[in-house]
């Protein structure tokens, strides 16, 4: 009877002695690229490593935070030096354009970077027809000081800045400017939710 737990307890040793183990990082959830990169992005996880595997250590994290993915790194995934650059990021002809969204025009409370959203211009007048500009990802969101936006407590703002094509810049920066830009979150195509 205390052969078995004895041979069992035998097995874990020599598992663990055949594969290095150490601590590496995974994505916690899809990263896209030219995503800056946060420690919340990472899980820590427990591997062996068998020859010579190109991986983060979870004691290398801090070295990631502020840089943006090179490429798309889908959640689950263990994360190589490699997959991270420094810079911006963006994919030529890209820019960022910033606009300030009011309570009730974000598409959802959790929007967060990577996230693909479709951009529309509202008219505010009943009747109007909307334009749908195009599309675009978050490059940024933070939610600025309330009091600052609208003079209003228990009110917040959030200030989202899009990565869009050139030439739909101008129109996405006037359609902000005039307090006429919506955002439409599209699912399943993003920020991996």
């Amino acid at each position: 009877m205390l052969l078995l737990p004895l041979s069992a307890l035998v097995g874990v040793v020599v598992v663990q002695q055949l594969g290095h183990r150490i601590q590496a990082l995974q994505a916690a959830r899809d990263i896209e690229p030219g995503q800056v990169i946060a420690a919340s992005d990472f899980t820590v996880i427990d591997v062996a490593v068998d020859g010579s595997a190109q991986l983060v250590a979870a004691s290398d994290r801090d070295h990631l935070i502020g840089l943006t993915a090179a490429e798309r790194i889908p959640a689950g995934s263990l994360v190589s030096p490699a997959e991270f650059q420094t810079g911006v990021g963006l994919p030529q002809g890209t820019v960022v354009v910033g606009a300030v969204l009011a309570p009730g025009e974000l598409p959802t409370a959790t929007l967060r970077v990577g996230d693909h959203v479709r951009l529309v211009q509202v008219s505010g007048q009943s009747g109007d027809q909307n334009a749908v500009l195009g599309d675009a990802r978050v490059y940024a969101v933070s939610s600025p000081d309330a009091n600052a936006l609208s003079g209003q407590s228990g009110t917040s703002s959030a200030f989202v800045s899009l990565a869009v094509s050139e030439a739909l810049a101008p129109k996405v920066a006037q359609a902000s400017s005039g307090q006429h830009l919506r955002l439409v979150y599209l699912p399943g195509d993003g920020g991996g939710r």
